[in-house]
């Protein structure tokens, strides 16, 4: 099955800031070393990513109907092109939760989400 791609008939994002993903997470209240927590990442940067859109009512829905049926609920990686030093750049990306919406006007919405950003990753999954 091939990998959903962010639909060119909506806006991309208004903000994106993203943050490099951490290989070894302490446990709570423990400082030792057997209390590190490795996690396995791959040859692949890995980032995490705070996205806001701006959409129109029938943008709105169009998203999420891609959000719903295309990705499973946010479950499947999809490509999406997001601002780099060299312009725009498609990557694989995934939502880590739900996106809030929350209305910015009369028929304008504002969606946030989180996104897991696998950089590299586009070419694989795209074959």
């Amino acid at each position: 099955m091939a990998t959903p791609v962010y639909p060119a008939t909506l806006p991309g994002p208004v903000s994106w800031e993203a943050r490099p993903v951490v290989g070894a997470l302490s446990s709570v209240g423990l400082s030792d070393r057997a209390a590190l927590e490795l996690r396995r990442i791959s040859a692949r940067r890995v980032y995490e990513a705070s996205v806001s859109w701006q959409f129109l009512e029938a943008e709105y829905a169009a998203f999420t109907e891609f959000f719903r049926t295309d990705l499973l609920s946010g479950h499947k990686w999809f490509l999406m092109p997001i601002p780099s030093g060299a312009g725009y750049v498609e990557e694989a990306v995934r939502f880590v939760g739900r996106p809030a919406a929350r209305n910015s006007g009369l028929t304008a919405f504002q969606v946030d989400a989180q996104l897991e950003l696998w950089q590299g990753a586009a070419s694989a999954l795209a074959g």
